[in-house]
């Protein structure tokens, strides 16, 4: 092929990276890591090791390492897992030591063992190696004294609501659509790209009711991967419908398995996290896995939700401490409520629980008003009158703006139900 054939390749080529280029959003911390580790010593290995769940971007940043080390004229090798059984087989040496990559590490037999015993001792010396996965190096390779200068791993986490914006702007999306298209995807950036491609191409036939059920008739595979049976799939959707799931509850749910290994399989998710009270899923996964099943099977939703309300309410009344046993019923009764997203991430952050004071009365009712509506706001102001002692507010470690409230209401002589809430029947 003489070079008139190669200039057409070559100009797409070129004009697809700066495309890329274009469209990349966020990482910044990530892209430091490895611009420092670029213009590093020649001589020493480095491996940035980047891992998280399915969607959150590891092949996009990859990909992105890849064209800025092209940019610098530094030779890129890609390495497939499982492609090589013994020795890795690399191209000729460069002016440069390589930027080698290996994408999906999860997929090679013995993948930890693989990359340290196979690949790394067949490169040159001075290569940067750039990995991903959905797991995270093991705790035994971080903590193994002879890896700490060569080892560097980067945690991918979901964008942040500025990145997530950026994104949805960039794509069009109307700015009556972000904070709804926000919390349905989590800051997963797939989630986002997928999102705003459905919004832009359809924007009044995809709702903000549709929008979770066409995000998971999408990508859900590509977020949650291979599911090993049905046992196993009714306890990823429990997961999804509770604020925090053990294995009490798991056992309540999926009634004819062992609740212990379903626990330890969920626990070992890259998209599940381990909380003070059990275990929780990442925003986008909570939404895709609960819209998945209430569109392909009602039924067992319905049964799914009907067992766990049983279980929650029975440990609720019976628990002397039962604050925080009332907001997990109410998270699970979330969907029959106005506002969702009220109650989406709750359990996501990190949170105290003080009793309400006069002092906090004007941020709860503001909470109220702005996450149910005007009535229920109206209902807090009346109970507040009446059972104050009754409400706990809740406020970020270190923080002193309220971010949600419970209130455990003791009823004996109901009010008179034609009475204004602001007087006592």
């Amino acid at each position: 092929m003489d070079f008139s054939e190669r200039q057409p390749a070559a100009v797409l080529d070129r004009q697809i990276q700066d495309a890329r280029m274009r469209a990349f959003h966020g990482r910044g911390k990530e892209l430091t890591a490895f611009r420092v580790a670029s213009a590093g010593r020649t001589d020493t290995f480095t491996v940035l090791y980047l891992y998280g769940p399915g969607g959150i971007g590891k092949t996009t940043l990859l990909t992105r390492f890849a064209d800025e080390a092209r940019l610098g004229h530094r030779r890129v090798v890609v390495i497939r897992p499982g492609q090589h059984d013994r020795r890795v087989e690399m191209p000729g040496a460069g002016t440069r030591p390589p930027l080698v990559l290996i994408d999906d590490l999860e997929q090679a037999d013995q993948p930890e063992q693989w990359l340290r015993h196979t690949v790394i001792p067949a490169l040159p010396a001075g290569a940067l190696v750039a990995v991903a996965s959905r797991q995270a190096p093991s705790v035994l390779w971080q903590a193994e004294p002879g890896w700490s200068d060569l080892l560097v791993p980067l945690a991918l986490e979901p964008f942040t609501p500025a990145e997530s914006t950026d994104l949805l702007r960039a794509h069009d999306v109307p700015e009556e659509r972000h904070e709804y298209t926000r919390w349905a995807c989590g800051g997963n950036p797939l989630a986002l790209r997928v999102a705003a491609r459905l919004l832009v191409a359809d924007p009044h036939g995809v709702t903000d009711e549709d929008l979770p059920r066409e995000l998971a008739l999408s990508i859900f595979h590509q977020l949650i991967g291979d599911i090993p049976s049905g046992a196993h799939r009714q306890a990823l959707e429990a997961c999804a419908h509770a604020a925090t799931i053990d294995e009490s509850l798991v056992r309540a749910v999926v009634t004819d398995a062992d609740a212990g290994v379903l626990f330890g399989w969920l626990r070992a998710l890259p998209f599940i996290t381990s909380g003070p009270r059990g275990l929780y899923p990442t925003g986008a996964v909570r939404t895709i896995v609960e819209a998945e099943l209430r569109w392909r099977d009602a039924d067992r939703f319905a049964v799914m939700h009907e067992r766990m309300m049983s279980h929650l309410l029975t440990r609720a009344v019976a628990d002397d401490a039962a604050l925080p046993h009332v907001a997990d019923v109410l998270f699970v009764q979330r969907s029959e409520r106005s506002s969702q997203s009220g109650f989406a991430h709750l359990d996501e952050l990190e949170v105290r629980d003080h009793r309400y004071e006069p002092a906090d009365r004007a941020e709860v009712c503001q909470i109220a008003l702005r996450t149910q509506g005007a009535e229920s706001a109206r209902l807090v102001e009346f109970w507040l009158d009446r059972q104050p002692e009754a409400f706990y507010v809740h406020r970020r470690r270190g923080e002193q703006q309220i971010v949600a409230f419970t209130g455990q209401l003791s009823i004996g002589h109901p009010p008179c139900p034609h009475a204004h809430p602001g007087h006592q029947g």
